[in-house]
């Protein structure tokens, strides 16, 4: 007897990617939690961490090669939701050294 979608028991599902996750996935996510707790000591660090990390962890799990998408994409957004206020804070609060790292890249920029 023919089944029209296969033996009985078996699925017209791919199966599941199963492996290990994408170590650059569980960084960002790790960094964006850290982020969260010590990103006000860390001046932002840890955010930046995050995103880097999270963008090589989405082009490692593009197309469903590997798991932890979701890591990755979670990294990416603490660390953007917590580099924006280290952003704006940071500037308002030491204008003097905000003021000094401004004028040394405007100098880098010119000499080039």
């Amino acid at each position: 007897m023919t089944y029209p979608y296969g033996s009985p028991g078996t699925s017209v599902f791919p199966t599941p990617v199963t492996g290990p996750a994408a170590a650059s996935a569980i960084n960002a996510l790790v960094f964006g939690i850290l982020a969260v707790f010590i990103g006000w000591f860390s001046c932002g660090l840890m955010a930046l961490f995050a995103i880097i990390s999270g963008h090589v962890g989405l082009k490692a799990t593009r197309y469903g090669a590997r798991p932890g998408r979701g890591m990755a994409v979670t990294g990416l957004i603490l660390g953007y939701v917590m580099l924006l206020p280290n952003a704006l804070i940071y500037p308002a609060l030491f204008p003097a050294q905000t003021a000094r790292i401004v004028r040394d890249f405007t100098d880098f920029f010119q000499a080039l």
